[in-house]
């Protein structure tokens, strides 16, 4: 039997509802009271579609309520009352505030006929989970436990990738060694005297000597007397000259699929180990990172807004909170993509494969943003976007490009996407686009949008790490294209080390000045102290090295008498002031002058000083 209330049909769900039980009327009697039960959910469902699909509606002086009691007829009317007051509220409301009047919204058309409309759309049920961070962000898994800079090192270039490294560089030796007569200084390597080569490239780096020649670095005079005592200036350049980090027999058939199969497979090791150790904070930044070099290289680029101008291009994503990279995808001219995706959209959807379905904001520039991305992230992968749009897409109207006047925005909306046009100075307008902003508010102190300065403050990440790497780099003039990558990848994993130790060590921050300077001379200092323990034990060792060892080490070591004299009366020594007129029994072996215990070396202070 049908029920109407007006000219409006009676939902079973809504209005059938007495005393918590649902009930269905008109099927039975009044007479039949005690026979009525609780309607289940399919048939629910299938009432209210029975009510709804039916077009013939009853003429207004027709019983509405049929053999309904009076009690069930007053409920009805009482619930019918209580909705017609509410939607009455509701009209009320929106005539008094226009920004809820749906008289007030005005849809605009791009150019290819995309809908937008200038009213932000009302939002129902729950509210959106956008940006909101369900895992607690910084360190995870190994990395929470980190104690020193070389530990946090370790857990992304680990002793694995080390082992490789040492396992290419020993081949080359070898074929070198074949062609040459073999010198003292042209031997195999192993993995602690590459973890020296490496802390020293980091102690150049910390210092911003790494233009510097080497000439300079290992001289007594002017130079740091850690880099002679941790190896010879003719072995750091073999070791410099021979590293490789692929099998170089087969490298050709490898080449033709990849061109940068030459440091693949230990770049893979890295990034995957910067995934898996960090997570991101809210918002992220993806951008492009310009490795310079002017060598032989087949994806060499040229990028005029670049400072380095020429190199090979890096497009990163890094967190904006502490700038960690978490992950990098090296450009190597064409890429191949599936279902005719756009090139700029298949970078984004690969370097967040990190964080899809965390809810995380996402903010580039306007070589990735798209209309079609901004859905697709959204609605595939839970992720905002964040960008400058170009000009030339065919989703904008033509009235959001035109010019206007000074510090004017105009905004538009369509489902979770938000668009403003802002005119900054005079002939100037610029587009972003976010899924992250519902809303056209309005920066009251500045007069620009939110939206813009969110995007401000969140923009330049990936371009404050490239400068942080320029900062202390280890690179050095080389022509190899792998080794200049090699030496990025050495500054990036110290940037990233240092953000894993500082979050899990919150003290260090507070205790120290120039954090990552500090970082890097600590961090390079103990991936040389196993080496120069090592070298400590070679018996034919120069005096002066071993002593210098000990006084970096802070060891004693045994003194070897048969490098004193002992002179048969004491005689005043010749470093000390006349004054003190302090007497000795010892004297140099090499130009047998006395010298007390204050001056007491392997060598005279002049003697070492000559070796």
């Amino acid at each position: 039997m049908e029920r109407w209330v007006g000219q409006t049909p009676v939902c079973s769900k809504r209005l059938l509802k007495f005393r918590g039980d649902f009930l269905l009327f008109g099927s039975m009697d009044n007479s039949n009271k005690e026979n009525r039960r609780p309607l289940t959910e399919k048939e629910l469902e299938w009432e209210a579609e029975n009510l709804w699909a039916n077009e013939d509606q009853p003429d207004a002086n027709e019983d509405i309520f049929g053999d309904l009691s009076d009690e069930d007829e007053d409920y009805v009317l009482q619930q019918q009352s209580n909705t017609d007051n509410e939607q009455s509220e509701d009209e009320e409301e929106q005539q008094g505030d226009p920004s809820i009047s749906q008289r007030n919204v005005v849809s605009i058309l791009g150019k290819n006929g995309h809908r937008w409309t200038t009213q932000a759309p009302a939002r129902q049920g729950r509210p959106r989970r956008e940006n909101i961070v369900l895992h607690l962000p910084g360190p995870k898994k190994e990395a929470r436990n980190v104690r020193s800079p070389v530990e946090a090192w370790n857990l992304l270039l680990t002793n694995e990738t080390l082992h490789i490294i040492v396992l290419h560089t020993n081949q080359e030796i070898l074929r070198k060694c074949q062609s040459n007569l073999p010198q003292s200084y042209k031997k195999p390597t192993n993995t602690t005297e590459v973890k020296a080569f490496i802390g020293l490239l980091y102690l150049a780096g910390a210092l911003r000597v790494s233009n510097c020649n080497l000439d300079e670095l290992w001289s007594i005079k002017y130079g740091n007397g850690l880099f002679r005592a941790t190896m010879s200036q003719q072995r750091f350049q073999f070791i410099a000259l021979c590293l490789r980090f692929d099998d170089k027999t087969d490298r050709n058939a490898r080449k033709m699929v990849d061109k940068f199969t030459h440091i693949r497979q230990i770049w893979d090791m890295f990034i995957n180990n910067c995934k898996s150790y960090y997570t991101p904070y809210e918002n992220c930044t993806i951008d492009e990172q310009l490795v310079s070099f002017r060598g032989k290289c087949p994806f060499r680029i040229y990028m005029a807004s670049k400072p380095d101008k020429y190199g090979m291009k890096v497009m990163m994503i890094n967190d904006s909170k502490t700038f960690y990279m978490l992950n990098a995808i090296p450009y190597v001219g064409k890429v191949n993509v599936e279902n005719n995706e756009p090139v700029p959209s298949y970078y984004v959807r690969k370097l967040s494969e990190p964080i899809h379905g965390s809810y995380r904001n996402i903010t580039i520039d306007n070589w990735f943003t798209s209309i079609p991305l901004s859905e697709q992230m959204l609605e595939q992968y839970k992720l905002t976007i964040l960008g400058t749009l170009r000009k030339n897409k065919r989703e904008i109207p033509p009235k959001f490009i035109q010019k206007k006047d000074v510090g004017t925005s105009i905004f538009a909306f369509d489902r979770n996407k938000t668009l403003v046009s802002y005119t900054p100075k005079e002939n100037k307008v610029v587009l972003l686009l976010s899924t992250l902003h519902p809303d056209s508010s309005i920066n009251a102190i500045t007069g620009k949008p939110n939206l813009i300065h969110s995007y401000n403050e969140t923009k330049g990440e990936t371009d404050t790490f490239d400068q942080m790497c320029h900062s202390y780099t280890t690179c050095r003039k080389t022509r190899r294209w792998p080794l200049r990558m090699f030496f990025n990848m050495l500054d990036a994993c110290g940037i990233n080390a240092m953000v894993l130790f500082s979050l899990a060590n919150p003290q260090w921050k507070e205790e120290r000045k120039n954090n990552r300077k500090t970082f890097l001379k600590e961090l390079s200092m103990a991936l040389i102290e196993p080496h120069l323990k090592e070298r400590l034990q070679v018996t034919n060792l120069q005096s002066s090295l071993r002593l210098k060892i000990s006084e970096i080490l802070e060891v004693d070591i045994p003194q070897r008498d048969h490098l004193n004299i002992n002179l048969p009366k004491k005689v005043r020594c010749c470093f000390c002031p006349r004054g003190k007129d302090r007497k000795t029994s010892f004297a140099c072996r090499m130009c047998h002058k006395p010298y007390c215990l204050e001056h007491r070396a392997k060598l005279c202070c002049n003697c070492e000083n000559q070796q």
